[in-house]
């Protein structure tokens, strides 16, 4: 398994190329917000929140 910089590396990429592979994924997210945002808030709170803590979590290894 993929750590540290790698690890970050290999991830961000994945998130990039999804949005690449399919602009509309994009804008289809930004009408989602614009038109529910508290619906929208929820669920990505729910979805993000792995994402966001290994990327804390990268940032404080790299920090050591």
């Amino acid at each position: 398994m993929t750590s540290g910089r790698g690890r970050f590396e290999a991830i961000t990429a994945e998130l990039v190329g999804f949005f690449r592979e399919d602009p509309d994924r994009a804008r289809l997210l930004v009408r989602e917000l614009m038109d529910r945002p508290e619906l929208m808030q929820k669920r990505l709170t729910q979805t993000l929140t792995p994402w966001v803590t290994l990327i804390a979590d990268y940032m404080r290894k790299s920090q050591d």
